[in-house]
């Protein structure tokens, strides 16, 4: 399977563009130590500092493989949430809503 590598702080994080799982296919992934990164996280633990339980990274200009410190910043869950559902389109929305009424 294809895959892209990224060096950071001498740790290797990969990424699968062709993966079926979006996780894989969007995001670096890698080890540090004996626990799994998506290498944002993981930057911005190393370059800010801890993020606070029931935080999320986000990419500020929505692009993923953008890592720059600079277009990261810690969101609360639901925040994070309510960026993502705001910029999706009304169809992808009202799947969303769908899957949610349906759980």
């Amino acid at each position: 399977m294809l895959s892209e590598q990224i060096c950071y702080r001498g740790y290797i994080f990969i990424r699968y563009p062709e993966s079926k799982n979006r996780t894989d296919r969007v995001y670096f992934a890698g080890w540090v130590g004996k626990k799994k990164y998506i290498l944002h996280v993981f930057k911005y633990e190393s370059e800010v500092g801890v993020i606070e339980k029931g935080f999320h990274v986000h990419h500020k200009d929505g692009n993923p493989l953008n890592n720059d410190i600079c277009n990261l910043e810690s969101v609360s869950r639901k925040n994070h949430a309510k960026i993502h559902f705001d910029n999706m389109s009304d169809v992808d929305k009202q799947n969303k809503i769908n899957i949610l009424i349906n759980k």
